[in-house]
């Protein structure tokens, strides 16, 4: 090979090279607006979807909730009663509903009374299984009051996010 052949190798790898740099750096500015961009999408825990209303998708109206709904109504094991805890939680968890929903069924299968006591002694209780520690930061009565026990949940799930329950951490993925 001569020189100019080389020369002619050495600027043809260049203009790949930049080429790749530029499709990089155009991706990463996307990324980066994307990042900073005040829209919001959001993603319900059931990667079937991403919708505005927990129930599209589904065939379930919205006026007739997630009860109807055959992804729960579907699910086993579930507490006597368990419409009213369904319906409550929608009622509190609004946009978040379907999340807390399902939460609250790996956690206690909607038992209003569920009570779990831990190894380190402390226990959980309520649908949500809030555990004892929570008594410091928010109103007791939470333990025996399955209602207020939902709203603690959803103001624990707003602040600090659903890895708070064990449920989340080892079964989400297919919700």
């Amino acid at each position: 090979m001569t020189v100019d052949m080389y020369q002619n190798h050495y600027k043809k790898d260049a203009i790949r090279l930049s080429i790749l740099i530029l499709i990089f750096a155009s991706l990463m500015g996307l990324l980066n607006s994307w990042l900073h961009s005040s829209s919001t999408i959001v993603i319900y825990a059931d990667a079937q979807y991403i919708s505005p209303t927990p129930t599209s998708g589904t065939g379930v109206s919205p006026d007739e909730g997630l009860v109807a709904d055959p992804r729960i109504s579907g699910l086993r094991d579930k507490a006597e009663g368990w419409q009213e805890v369904v319906s409550y939680i929608e009622q509190v968890w609004g946009k978040d509903a379907y999340l807390g929903v399902r939460l609250a069924h790996c956690e206690s299968r909607f038992r209003k009374d569920a009570v779990h006591t831990n190894k380190n002694g402390s226990i959980d209780r309520g649908p949500f299984q809030i555990n004892s520690f929570w008594s410091k930061h928010y109103n007791p009565e939470f333990k025996t009051n399955w209602q207020l026990n939902v709203s603690v949940a959803y103001d624990i799930f707003k602040t600090y996010g659903p890895e708070q329950w064990v449920c989340y951490n080892l079964y989400s993925e297919g919700w």
